[in-house]
């Protein structure tokens, strides 16, 4: 990446580097990170202008008693908060609505918390943020303290529920026109299952795969390999690392991987691994015309899939190269 960027652990007992934003971005949810960033501020003695909350109608519609409650939980903070409610597959709606405010310019430090939106509505969010012209963003994201496996063992992990459809994210339709094979690269995730649905789809000629390493605990570190066994055991497949908390390397990673294809080469990008390799993998996006972004839309969005908060995560992005 040609810009400085900063990455740094968000604690409590001292500031950082990181600045203080003056407007956040958070999705409401039940989860119990969905808020975390927030109780930070709190604890930092951190002022806001205003939080911005993006509540999705899939989400709240399924909640009653105490996950309810969780998700209300943001007007609890003593922030100003303005709530923009609408559909979690339709970002337009809120981003015409958030934009109408005028606060998202250079004069403001902006901010966004990654931990409930889905990966598609924030990559959205992103390209909205370069349109606009922001120079840079604070992106922050908590870890969860666990995950959460349906039937007790690893490779029942889900992401979301029901069926999924492989949808091109808008904005990042890459090339009408390509010249040759389009290239597959998949982010790993823990559902194994969503990385050869996107395979299949897309069927390419040629496919980089991504492993985040290390994961966010010591016995994650294999999981991912684990749960995509079936689509490592193809030799023509080829395996890179990078690390799973850290956008700034996964961009470098696709960079220095993805140089030796021409800008009429279609790159398919499935950002299936963890929020912030996906933040990486929107950046290089972004700076990357020919780069098509695919994700597995599911059917039905679940209630919180992991439970208690590990490290919350600060990012520096920035939007404009130097």
């Amino acid at each position: 990446m040609s810009a400085a960027y900063i990455m740094e652990e968000v604690q409590t007992k001292t500031a950082g580097q990181l600045e203080p934003v003056d407007y956040l971005i958070i999705a409401a949810g039940s989860d119990t990170r969905s808020y975390e960033i927030l109780r930070k501020y709190k604890k930092l003695n951190f002022d806001l202008k205003a939080v911005y909350v993006f509540e999705f109608d899939e989400r709240k519609k399924e909640l009653t008693g105490h996950d309810l409650i969780k998700h209300n939980e943001y007007s609890e903070f003593g922030y100003p908060f303005k709530v923009f409610k609408g559909s979690i597959d339709d970002p337009k709606p809120y981003l015409n609505e958030i934009n109408s405010t005028s606060t998202l310019n250079n004069d403001n430090k902006i901010g966004i918390d990654l931990s409930s939106f889905t990966k598609p509505f924030f990559f959205t969010i992103f390209k909205f943020f370069e349109l606009i012209k922001l120079n840079h963003v604070t992106a922050y994201y908590t870890e969860p303290k666990a995950y959460v496996f349906n039937t007790g063992t690893y490779d029942s992990y889900r992401s979301s529920m029901g069926s999924h459809i492989v949808k091109e994210i808008p904005s990042f339709t890459g090339n009408n026109v390509a010249d040759q094979d389009p290239v597959l690269v998949i982010l790993l995730g823990f559902d194994g299952g969503l990385s050869r649905e996107i395979s299949d789809e897309i069927g390419p000629g040629r496919t980089i795969l991504i492993n985040g390493f290390p994961g966010f605990e010591p016995e994650y570190k294999d999981l991912s390999l684990i749960n995509n066994e079936r689509l490592l055991s193809d030799e023509s497949k080829e395996l890179v690392y990078g690390r799973a908390n850290n956008p700034f390397e996964i961009c470098n990673v696709l960079s220095e991987k993805l140089k030796e294809f021409s800008n009429n080469t279609l790159i398919n990008l499935a950002p299936i691994g963890s929020k912030p390799m996906a933040l990486g993998a929107c950046i290089y996006a972004i700076r990357n015309e020919n780069v098509r972004v695919v994700y597995p839309v599911p059917d039905k969005y679940g209630i919180a899939n992991n439970s208690d908060v590990g490290k919350t995560w600060g990012y520096k992005i920035p939007l404009i190269s130097e």
